[in-house]
C-alpha cells in the first residue's frame, strides 16, 4: 500500500496501529455474531442481538478499516469477507460527504485493491460485490476527483488469461450505464452531466464522438485509448463466440455479460458507434449459437437496439437493413421454428424467447414500414413478410400478437400492401384473422384447442384476459378492414361464402338446441359471432373504400359499387329468410341486419324496411319455466329495442321518406293490446327519433310532431290523483300499495326468514306482486326518461336536433319538476 494510502488510513482510524488488540476483538466479534446469525441452534433473540451488534458495527469510524482487512483475506469465510464488503459499502453510501481528501481516496484504493485480488476462487457474489463497490465509488467521484478510471478498468481488461477480471469489468460497465441512463439514485441525478458525459466518452469510438459533436468543449480527459468500450466488448465477444460456448462456462459466462453490456448500452449509444464497433453482426452470430442462455441475452440486445424508433435513413441502413438480408432472415425463421413449443409440454426457456423474439420481428416489421423505401434492393423482403405470416399464425396469441399489430401497419403502407408481389399474404391473413375472433374468453374450461389452453397459460385473471381479447381482436378486425380495401370483391366474396358454410353447419359437431339444457355460450352462438364480426369488420373496410376519393374516380367505381351492394343484398335477404331457435344467434342475426342497413346498405330503403318489419314482428315469448332460455330470450328483446333506436337514429332520413307506414304499422301493434309498457314505449321512442333526428323536415312541423309525444307525459304529470299522492310519503306509498306490502310481511314474520330464496309466494303474495308492478305504471317515469334520453343522446348541444330539445321541453320542465323533485 503506498503512502498516500497509510495516511489515509491513519486519518481515518488514528488509533488503528496503537490499538491492535482492539481490532483484533473486533474482528473476534465480527466472527461470532455471524457465527450465531448462521447457526440454526441459535435463539431469536441471539440471533437480533447479533444483527444489531453487526448493524451498529458499520457506525463506527473504523468499520471500513475492519472491511478491508476482513475482505482482503482470502483465508477468511466467503460470509465473513461478504459482511466486510458490506462494511465498506455503508461507508461509501453513507459517509462519503463526511471524508476528506485523503479518507476518499484511501476508499477508493482498497476498493481497486480488492478488485485487482479477485480470482476464480471467490464465489461469484463476493465478485459481483466487490464489483458493486467500484461502482459506488465512480458515482461519487468518476469524472472530477477520479480521472484514471477508464485507464484502470483498461490495466484489469488487459490482464492476460484473467476471465474473473474481463467480469468484473463488464459488470462495472454495464451497471455504470444503467445507474446513469436508467436509474433513480439520487447521487447519480445530483451528478447525472458529468456521469453520462463521461459514459458517452468513454464507451465511444474515438473517431465517431469527434464526428458526432464537432464543436464539443474540451473537457477534462477520462478515457484510456482511441477504441472506446463498445468496440472492446464486441472484439471480446466476438472472440469467445470463437470458443466454445455451448460447453464452456467461463467463455459462456463471459459472452452473457458482453451480450449484458449491449443491452444496457443499445438504448442510449450513438448508432454510429454501434455500427462502427460491429455489433450488429457479432449479436447475430450470437443468436446463432446453440446455447440457450447467450441466444436470449443477445435477443435482449437486439430488442434494446430496435426499440429505439428515431434512426436516421443512413443509420437504419447500417444497423437495420441487414436484418432482411436473406442469410438474416434464414437465421430468423429457423430461430422462430425452433422456439415453437408443444401447449402439452412447454419449454419454458423456449417459450419466453418466442414471445420476445415476435416483438423483436414486430420491431423490424415497424421499420420496415417507415423506411420501406431505404430497404436495399438486394434485401429478402418477401422472405421476411413470410416469416411474419408464419409467426402471426402461431398457436400462441402471445407469440402473435405484435406482429399482428405490425401487420396493420405494413397493408397500409402503398408499397408494401398494394404489392403484387404479396397478394399470396392476402389469403392467410384474412383466415388466420378470421379464426381467430372466437370469443376465448366464453370457451367451455376443458376446450382442449392449443390456443385456448396457451391463452389460459399466459393470463391469470379473467379482466387481464379480457383486456389482450380485446386487443387482439381490435388488431383482428383492423387487418380485415385493410385487406377488402385492398381486395374487395375477393375479400367480401370469401367472407360471405365463410359465413354462409358456417350457418348451414352450425350444428355439425354439437347437438340441436335443447331448451331444457340451454346454454349461454354454446358453441354455435360463438361460431356465429365470430363469423358475424369477420362481416363487420368487411362492412368497415367497404364503407372505407366507398368513401376513398382515389377509389371514387376510377372509371369502374361507381359500377362496383352497385355490383356488391346487389349482391350484399342478395345475400342478406337469404340470412332474413334462415330460421334460428336460439335467442342469441338471432340477436346477433338481427345487429347485423342493422349494421348493413346503417352502411352498406344504407341508401337502400326497400331493405332497410324488410330489416324493420324483420324487427317489429319477431318477438319470441317468453318462456319463464326455462330460465336460461329465458333469459337468453329477454336478452334479445332488449335488443331488438335497441337496434330500433339505432336504425332510427343512423338513417332518420330514410325511414322518415316512409314514416306513414311504420307509424300505422307501430300503431296496429300498440293497440292490439299484446305489448308491455317497456316494448310500447321503446316502439313510440323510435318514431320519436325518426322525427327529431331527421334533416328534410320543416321544422314547425318537426316540433308539432314531437310535441304529440310528449304532450302525453306532460298530462300523465298534471294527474289531479298523482300530484296528491306525491304531496305525502303516505300518499305515495298507498298510491304505489307500499303500504299493502308493508301488511303483508308483517303478517307473514318475513324477519324470521333466513332463506329468501327458499320462500315460495303464496296466492295472496303472487296478486300483491302482479298489483306492485301494476301500480308502477302510474309512475311516468319510464316514458319521462325514455324521451328526455333521445332528445340529447350523443347529440353536440351546438347541433339542430339539440336546439329543438330546447324549444320542445321549455314549457314541459315547470310542470314535471316538481313533482319528480318529491320523489326526492
Amino acid at each position: 500500500m503506498d503512502g498516500q494510502t497509510v495516511n489515509g488510513a491513519a486519518a481515518m482510524d488514528q488509533n488503528v496501529t496503537s490499538a491492535n488488540g482492539g481490532n483484533a476483538d473486533t474482528i473476534s466479534q465480527i466472527h461470532q455474531a455471524l457465527e450465531v446469525i448462521h447457526s440454526p441452534y441459535s435463539s431469536n433473540e441471539s440471533r437480533r442481538d447479533a444483527q444489531l451488534f453487526l448493524e451498529n458495527l458499520k457506525t463506527i469510524d473504523e468499520a471500513p478499516f475492519h472491511g478491508f482487512t476482513l475482505a482482503s483475506n482470502k483465508s477468511q469465510s466467503p460470509v465473513v469477507r461478504h459482511y466486510a464488503l458490506s462494511l465498506l459499502e455503508h461507508a461509501i453510501k453513507q459517509k462519503w460527504i463526511q471524508y476528506n481528501k485523503e479518507q476518499s481516496i484511501m476508499l477508493r484504493e482498497w476498493v481497486l485493491e480488492l478488485c485487482r485480488s479477485l480470482s476464480r476462487d471467490d464465489p461469484l457474489y463476493i465478485r459481483n460485490k466487490t464489483a458493486q463497490l467500484w461502482v459506488e465509488v465512480a458515482k461519487r467521484c468518476w469524472g472530477t476527483e477520479w480521472m484514471d478510471m477508464d485507464s484502470l478498468l483498461v490495466r484489469l481488461w488487459q490482464i492476460p488469461e484473467s476471465p474473473v477480471h474481463k467480469e468484473l469489468v463488464l459488470f462495472v460497465l454495464e451497471t455504470l450505464s444503467d445507474e446513469v441512463f436508467n436509474g433513480d439514485d439520487a447521487v447519480v441525478a445530483m451528478r447525472e452531466g458529468v456521469l453520462s458525459r463521461s459514459c458517452v466518452e468513454v464507451f465511444t469510438p474515438a473517431p465517431v464522438l469527434s464526428e458526432a459533436f464537432p464543436n464539443r468543449a474540451a473537457g477534462p480527459e477520462v478515457r484510456s485509448g482511441a477504441e472506446g468500450w463498445l468496440s472492446r466488448v464486441s472484439e471480446f465477444l466476438s472472440q469467445c463466440l470463437n470458443g466454445d460456448a455451448q460447453n464452456n462456462d467461463q467463455i459462456r459466462s463471459c459472452a452473457v455479460k458482453s451480450l449484458s453490456v449491449f443491452y444496457s448500452l443499445m438504448p442510449w449509444a450513438i448508432p454510429k458507434s454501434v455500427a462502427v464497433a460491429n455489433c450488429v453482426p457479432v449479436m447475430c452470430r450470437a443468436l446463432a449459437t446453440p446455447e440457450v442462455s447467450v441466444q436470449k441475452a443477445s435477443l435482449e440486445a437486439l430488442h434494446a437496439l430496435y426499440s429505439r424508433s428515431n434512426f436516421s435513413e443512413q443509420e437504419f441502413k447500417d444497423l437495420v437493413a441487414p436484418m432482411y438480408d436473406a442469410s438474416s432472415v434464414d437465421l430468423l425463421k429457423r430461430l422462430f421454428e425452433w422456439s415453437a413449443v408443444d401447449v402439452e409440454d412447454i419449454d419454458e426457456d423456449k417459450y419466453q424467447f418466442g414471445k420476445k423474439f415476435s416483438e423483436m420481428l414486430s420491431l423490424l416489421g415497424n421499420y420496415l414500414d417507415r423506411r420501406f423505401s431505404a430497404v436495399p434492393t438486394n434485401a429478402d423482403v418477401s422472405g421476411f413478410l413470410n416469416l411474419l405470416l408464419l409467426t402471426v399464425q402461431s398457436q400462441s396469441l402471445i407469440v402473435a400478437i405484435p406482429v399482428l399489430a405490425t401487420w396493420t401497419r405494413l397493408l397500409n403502407n402503398r408499397l408494401i400492401g398494394q404489392s403484387p408481389a404479396n397478394n399470396h399474404l392476402v389469403g392467410p391473413l384474412l383466415e388466420v384473422c378470421g379464426s381467430r375472433l372466437i370469443r376465448y374468453e366464453n370457451l367451455p374450461e376443458d376446450t382442449q384447442d392449443p390456443t385456448f389452453l396457451f391463452l389460459m397459460e399466459d393470463t391469470d385473471t379473467v379482466p387481464e384476459r379480457h383486456a389482450f381479447l380485446g386487443n387482439y381482436r381490435r388488431y383482428s378486425t383492423q387487418v380485415i378492414e385493410t385487406i377488402v380495401q385492398l381486395k374487395l370483391s375477393d375479400a367480401v366474396y370469401h367472407v360471405l361464402g365463410q359465413a354462409e358454410q358456417a350457418l348451414q353447419h352450425l350444428y355439425d359437431d354439437s347437438p340441436p338446441m335443447d331448451v331444457t339444457k340451454y346454454v349461454k355460450h354454446s358453441m354455435p352462438v360463438l361460431r356465429v359471432d365470430a363469423q358475424f364480426t369477420v362481416i363487420e369488420a368487411a362492412l368497415k373496410g367497404y364503407m372505407k373504400w366507398r368513401a376513398n376519393t382515389t377509389q371514387q374516380s376510377l372509371p369502374d367505381h361507381e359500377q362496383q359499387r352497385v355490383a356488391l351492394e346487389r349482391d350484399l343484398e342478395s345475400w342478406c335477404t337469404k340470412l332474413l329468410e334462415m330460421k334460428f331457435e336460439d335467442p342469441l344467434i338471432r340477436k346477433r342475426v338481427l345487429q347485423l341486419l342493422v349494421a348493413f342497413s346503417t352502411t352498406a346498405l344504407d341508401k337502400n330503403p326497400g331493405f332497410m324496411l324488410k330489416v324493420l318489419e324483420h324487427i317489429l314482428m319477431t318477438w319470441p315469448a317468453p318462456q319463464p319455466e326455462h330460465r336460461a332460455f329465458n333469459e337468453a330470450i329477454k336478452d334479445f328483446q332488449s335488443e331488438s329495442m335497441v337496434e330500433l333506436q339505432r336504425l332510427a337514429s343512423k338513417v332518420p332520413d330514410h325511414l322518415l321518406a316512409v314514416y306513414d307506414q311504420i307509424e300505422a304499422r307501430v300503431n296496429d301493434m300498440i293497440s292490439s293490446g299484446t305489448l308491455d309498457e317497456k316494448r310500447q314505449i321503446a316502439y313510440q321512442s323510435f318514431l320519436f327519433i325518426i322525427v327529431h333526428r331527421a334533416s328534410n323536415i320543416d321544422p314547425a312541423n318537426q316540433v308539432q310532431r314531437l310535441q304529440e309525444f310528449i304532450k302525453p307525459v306532460t298530462s300523465s304529470w298534471q294527474n289531479q290523483e298523482l300530484k296528491n299522492a306525491l304531496s305525502s310519503y303516505s300518499g305515495f306509498c298507498e298510491l304505489m300499495a307500499l303500504d299493502k306490502a308493508k301488511r303483508y310481511l308483517t303478517s307473514h314474520r318475513v324477519h324470521e326468514v333466513k332463506d329468501w330464496g327458499s320462500c315460495e309466494l303464496d296466492a295472496e303474495g303472487l296478486a300483491l306482486q302482479s298489483e306492485l308492478e301494476e301500480r308502477q305504471k302510474m309512475l311516468p317515469l319510464r316514458p319521462t326518461k325514455s324521451f328526455l334520453s333521445f332528445s340529447v343522446e350523443k347529440l353536440e348541444k351546438s347541433s339542430t336536433p339539440f336546439q329543438i330539445s330546447y324549444q320542445l321541453w321549455n314549457d314541459s320542465f315547470p310542470m314535471i319538476l316538481p313533482d319528480l323533485l318529491q320523489f326526492l
